[in-house]
């Protein structure tokens, strides 16, 4: 598989769905190729070496994309795919690119769907203790989700929670959560 706009090639991350790679090189490759080809082809002058600058810019982005996805296929092996030779499928959430490309990302694997993050995992620790302290108090649970943690505090993985409509009853746990919450921050 490779990226045509780019001339290159999509790595094979094992574990990884390669479509599921392509677009998240794509994606995150998209704002430094783009804007140079939209200038190019408007006929204004480069001061500087153009399609050197370019491809010098997309192949330092692609080696920080490539390790942030063979870290986060070894990480999702490990605690949560388990066994299976099937690639996993993942998207990209937020679209927030910084610190070598990390970014959270959603792993669909066949039980469930995981969110994995690349962020100091203490902050929600923090938090979370003091929710479930909070909720032995008030007698209603209002306790996030459990967390795996690098012992390193590189990252976190949570279980996905999606959206879905709701009854009334659901609105008002909803609202007395988030007041807590409020209270609690």
């Amino acid at each position: 598989m490779s990226l045509p706009e780019l001339d290159m090639a999509v790595p094979v991350i094992p574990g990884l769905d390669a479509t599921c790679v392509a677009r998240l090189l794509e994606d995150d490759l998209r704002p430094i190729w783009l804007p140079t080809v939209s200038v190019k082809k408007s006929g204004v002058h480069f001061e500087l070496d153009s399609d050197t600058s370019l491809s010098s810019a997309v192949s330092r982005r692609s080696v920080l994309l490539e390790t942030f996805l063979r870290e986060a296929s070894a990480i999702i092996g490990v605690h949560v795919h388990g066994a299976s030779m099937q690639p996993v499928q993942f998207d990209s959430l937020a679209g927030d690119s910084h610190n070598g490309g990390r970014r959270p990302l959603l792993f669909h694997v066949p039980d469930r769907s995981v969110v994995l993050k690349f962020a100091d995992p203490r902050p929600y620790l923090l938090l979370a203790e003091i929710l479930a302290e909070l909720s032995d108090a008030i007698g209603v649970d209002i306790t996030p989700p459990q967390i795996i943690a690098d012992k390193a505090n590189a990252w976190y993985m949570m279980p996905f929670i999606g959206h879905h409509p709701c009854a009334l009853y659901d609105v008002d746990s909803f609202m007395f959560s988030m007041g807590a919450l409020t209270a609690v921050s």
